[in-house]
């Protein structure tokens, strides 16, 4: 197809698109690469400062080993025990029992004795004081050889940490341990005079990220001042299993920096304590790192989509404005056409196309005019059939005569015969009036009643009646809503003629009412004989145009489903079902409408 055979709004649409793409990529591409630099700049910046507190809590935890090990070089006692001979190092006097009460308080009042697994004081003299509930399941013959042991021997006064170890007690609850050790020195004199030797449970470590870190961190490392891991976690839920400490550089330009394994993202954060020269790195999974990558993404993909549609709109805009005066007159022509001629077509024009549109406005006027002549003639020829129809009866003779009966009733005690004709003359009076009008439904069924009670009369307690009103609480309620005057009635005389009256025995008759939202439903059941499958389907027919009356043609119910969809329309009316020798039930569907409070309420 070429571009000369296409219309003046695609061709608009095609130039404003090729011009709205270029910019619309160049900003989207743009916007990506920034916010992607950004949001990756941010988070590191994060887990620094998080890295920060987690290192702060770790030198805390340190300085307070350093200031329990002080406090054992300061405290004189423990001095003497530790200056004293061979054979007097082996005495429990008094003394010593002291020393181990000093040791025992400092384990209850510091905090971080919770996490000392065991505490051995060895002195050169063969002193051997011991504290923790594992220190006497190990012998501290098991580690003197150990390579952190026999470093931390030659540091004078200085802490020595070990790597996590495997506990040297199997029977212990705790499986590792972090070994620490400090040379007992004279403060005064600097001679060596034992160790100090605490067997830290990895909690110790632990709680210096607890409730920092919001997801576990996939790995923890710390390392001393010569670069010597000595505690590591790796057991977080999103760890995999890699040698984290072999994916580690031994010097970074950046304190933070990303890498891919098994095809997730995780960021390395790594900070150096000035005091203690302790290295600490983090590695965590980039679960919101990439959650807010797939919202850059998914915002840049909306902004350049975003930007094409205004374009598209303000094209449309354009060509909308251009080609309206003929879209117009398209529009309403269409509409004459499927016999619509309420439209009328402003214009503005003073050419051609104006003239054209004020020439079908006048034949539209034309055509209206010549319809609504129609309907009135149609309707006054049935206003007359209709008036035919009454003038054979007068009705106001009826009632008058009627009204006679029921006096003469009264002065005869004729109770009865007296209520019945009030009854008949109620109805009457209500035809006489006009039938199309709308009134409630507690006046239909006090209509309704009339006529059941001058049927109960007549039938002798063969027919039962019974209304059912479902959610009588409702708002509005259901017996102020509105309903065509005379729509039960002719249901009722239907469903005694053509269900009770055949059957042999007594039947009942039920009228429900239920409000379905913005469609109210009265339903008249009988459980007389029923109709049959072949009348059924001509009589759920509704549409069907048929002269015979009665049940079997339907033509009673026919015109009150057109009474009903000529006041309401289409999609409201009658619907029939029937089971043959069960009964019959005819639903009623109308719009919930309830009268304004200006409006009278005559029956």
């Amino acid at each position: 197809m070429s571009l000369a055979s296409l219309s003046l709004k695609k061709k608009l649409i095609i130039a404003f698109m090729s011009i709205a793409f270029i910019p619309a990529a160049i900003i989207s591409m743009f916007y990506y690469v920034d916010s992607r630099r950004a949001l990756e700049a941010n988070v590191g910046e994060t887990y620094m400062i998080l890295l920060a507190h987690i290192l702060n809590n770790v030198e805390q935890q340190v300085e307070e080993v350093y200031q329990f090990t002080n406090w054992l070089y300061l405290e004189r006692d423990i001095v003497r025990l530790m200056e004293r001979s061979p054979e007097e190092a082996r005495r429990y006097d008094q003394q010593a029992i002291s020393v181990v009460e000093k040791i025992e308080s400092q384990f209850r009042f510091l905090p971080i004795m919770e996490h000392v697994n065991s505490f051995f004081l060895l002195g050169h003299n063969g002193l051997d004081i011991r504290y923790g509930p594992d220190s006497y399941r190990v012998e501290p013959s098991q580690f003197v050889d150990e390579d952190w042991f026999q470093k931390g021997m030659n540091q004078v006064g200085e802490l020595t940490w070990g790597d996590l170890t495997k506990h040297y007690s199997p029977r212990s609850t705790n499986e590792y341990v972090i070994p620490v050790y400090r040379n007992f020195v004279h403060i005064h004199r600097g001679k060596v005079l034992g160790s100090i030797v605490l067997l830290l449970n990895p909690t110790f470590f632990r709680q210096s990220y607890s409730g920092l870190v919001t997801e576990q961190p996939a790995a923890l490392f710390i390392h001393d001042a010569q670069d010597r891991l000595f505690f590591s976690d790796t057991t977080g839920p999103d760890a995999p299993e890699l040698n984290w400490d072999a994916l580690l550089p031994e010097s970074a330009d950046s304190p933070y920096f990303e890498i891919r394994q098994n095809g997730h993202s995780y960021l390395v954060v790594q900070t150096v304590s000035e005091k203690t020269k302790f290295r600490v790195t983090l590695i965590t999974r980039l679960n919101e790192l990439q959650r807010q990558r797939q919202i850059i993404t998914i915002t840049t993909v909306l902004v350049a989509a975003g930007t094409i549609l205004l374009c598209s709109a303000f094209s449309l805009f354009l060509s909308q404005n251009l080609g309206k005066p003929i879209w117009q007159l398209m529009e309403t022509v269409n509409k004459i056409a499927a016999g619509d001629f309420g439209q009328q077509i402003a214009l503005r024009n003073q050419d051609e196309i104006g003239a054209l549109g004020a020439s079908i406005n006048r034949m539209t006027q034309q055509i209206e005019q010549l319809m609504a002549e129609r309907v009135k003639a149609e309707q006054d020829m049935r206003e007359a059939e209709i008036k035919l129809l009454q003038s054979q009866i007068n009705p106001h003779f009826l009632h008058n005569t009627l009204n006679s009966i029921k006096w003469m009733a009264a002065l005869q005690g004729a109770n009865g015969i007296r209520e019945m004709v009030s009854c008949l003359g109620r109805l009457l009076r209500a035809v006489m009036g006009n039938v199309n009008e709308k009134i409630t439904i507690r006046e239909e069924l006090d209509l309704l009643n009339d006529y059941i009670h001058i049927q109960k009369i007549r039938y002798r307690g063969k027919i039962a009646f019974r209304f059912d009103t479902k959610d009588p609480e409702s708002k509005p309620p259901i017996e102020e809503c509105l309903i065509p005057k005379f729509t039960l009635q002719p249901l009722v005389e239907n469903a005694i003629f053509h269900g009770i009256e055949p059957k042999e025995g007594s039947g009942t008759i039920v009228i429900s009412l239920e409000k379905k939202g913005d469609v109210l439903e009265v339903a008249v059941c009988d459980d007389g004989v029923g109709i049959s499958p072949d009348k059924l389907r001509i009589l759920q027919d509704l549409e069907q145009d048929t002269s015979k009356g009665g049940i079997n043609s339907g033509i009673g119910l026919r015109n009150i489903h057109h009474r009903i969809q000529l006041i309401y329309g289409r999609e409201y009316g009658l619907r029939i079902a029937s089971e043959e020798g069960q009964y019959t039930k005819v639903i009623i569907t109308l719009p919930v409408e309830v009268r304004s409070d200006a409006e009278g309420l005559d029956c």
